[in-house]
């Protein structure tokens, strides 16, 4: 270690180049990781269902003035009672549950104050009521979004539920509310003073849920978190919706093992406008990002494994510079009777310490790079380093050192003391 101190430039270099390796190994192992997880809450089973979802258009009934520019609204292609038994007629189809245009009302309590909203992560507590919730109307909460929601608390939206919602455990967490108190809705452009149906509606809270997938980030809008979702049932959606958008979202399950293809296949080939629809089969969509997270997954594995092998060609090349230096020292050792194992000894400790420097520093500089990029979370998992990621990258620490340490000791240690000062003279 003396020689180190005395060495200070070498001691930084050392320092350096392994905070920059345990970074780059930090940052690689827990995007690997958080890939892993995301990929481990992918159902590995085959879905049996598939969707439908409108295409949207722009509509010239619905005309928005502001100043003096005038636009028309997109509106979706509603998809109606006959579409859905058309659909519902097909061989193999067990039951469906449909969803509402999203809308957007005013969401307060029953005296018109306006509710808090669930911040992202990292930024205020929302206090501009401008920001709105996008409200769901559902006629099956369990149906539609059993795999991207938990119920904890009360019971799911069925169809026969009236002035019935459902909100994030969070959401209701930061309003003070449990299931069985109101919210009051009002429809865009009333005033939430204004109780009087159709523009607004008294909700009974039926269930408290918590999202399975979760985004956040400085760039994430309130609107976009799962958190701040409401779903109600579909008849009390309809009643808010100013524009009578209607139905723009059906999920429709398959009983039977391996039938799911053909049904889609039928389904394709019903009297129905296409052009107004999209068919959307969960299960491939699923396996496409299972895949591709798996790539994705690889492709860092392969750089870790390659950063690996050219930090220790790096840092052998490191050792072996400063074994140079010090043949005098190895000599004079040497000839004293001290081991070649004791000398190796030294040399690994004196190594270790630097590193170990930098093993404390680069997790919270991997961290921070980590979410300066906006690497947000993939899944529920954060990018944050684990402890399992910090045993690997200490394991790899080790095996680097002691394989360098071997390589720029080893024709030196195997010198006779005699023709180490005969090399120097």
């Amino acid at each position: 270690m003396k020689y180190l101190l005395h060495k200070t430039n070498r001691m930084f270099l050392i320092i350096f180049t392994f905070l920059i390796v345990n970074t780059l190994i930090f940052s690689m192992i827990s995007i690997y990781h958080s890939a892993n997880n995301a990929i481990s809450q992918m159902a590995p089973e085959e879905q049996n269902y598939f969707s439908i979802s409108s295409e949207y258009d722009y509509d010239s009934a619905v005309v928005i003035s502001e100043g003096s520019t005038i636009s028309m609204l997109t509106a979706p292609f509603p998809i109606t009672q006959e579409v859905l038994e058309k659909i519902r007629e097909t061989e193999y189809i067990e039951e469906y549950a449909y969803q509402y245009q999203v809308i957007t009302p005013a969401v307060s309590d029953l005296n018109g104050t306006p509710l808090k909203m669930v911040s992202p992560e990292g930024t205020k507590d929302i206090e501009d009521s401008s920001w709105f919730s996008y409200v769901r109307g559902v006629s099956d909460s369990k149906l539609l979004y059993d795999d991207t929601i938990t119920l904890r608390e009360g019971e799911h939206i069925e169809s026969s539920s009236r002035l019935s919602a459902l909100i994030s455990t969070e959401y209701a967490d930061l309003n003070h509310l449990s299931v069985g108190d109101k919210l009051r809705l009002t429809a865009e452009g009333s005033s939430v003073d204004d109780a009087v149906a159709p523009d607004s509606a008294d909700v009974t809270i039926i269930g408290l849920f918590e999202p399975k997938f979760l985004n956040s980030g400085d760039k994430v809008q309130p609107y976009e978190l799962a958190s701040n979702d409401i779903f109600i049932d579909f008849h009390t959606a309809s009643v808010l919706d100013p524009y009578d958008f209607g139905m723009t979202y059906a999920k429709f399950y398959v009983s039977g093992s391996g039938v799911r293809s053909d049904v889609i296949k039928s389904v394709k080939n019903l009297e129905i406008n296409w052009d107004h629809y999209s068919l959307i089969d969960g299960f491939n969509e699923t396996v496409v990002d299972s895949d591709s997270i798996k790539k994705i997954a690889g492709l860092f594995l392969l750089l870790t494994g390659f950063t690996i092998l050219i930090s220790l060609f790096v840092i052998t090349m490191i050792l072996i510079l400063q074994a140079r230096e010090r043949i005098s020292e190895v000599g004079i050792f040497l000839s004293l009777g001290v081991s070649k194992r004791r000398i190796m000894l030294q040399h690994f400790v004196e190594i270790l310490l630097p590193a170990l420097l930098s093993l404390l520093l680069s997790p919270f500089i991997s961290s921070f790079i980590l979410k300066a990029q906006d690497y947000i979370q993939i899944g529920a998992n954060s990018l944050q380093p684990q402890v399992s990621v910090i045993a690997a990258v200490l394991l790899i620490n080790l095996c680097l050192i002691i394989t360098a340490t071997y390589v720029s000791c080893f024709q030196l240690l195997n010198m006779k003391p005699g023709d180490i000062f005969v090399k120097l003279s």
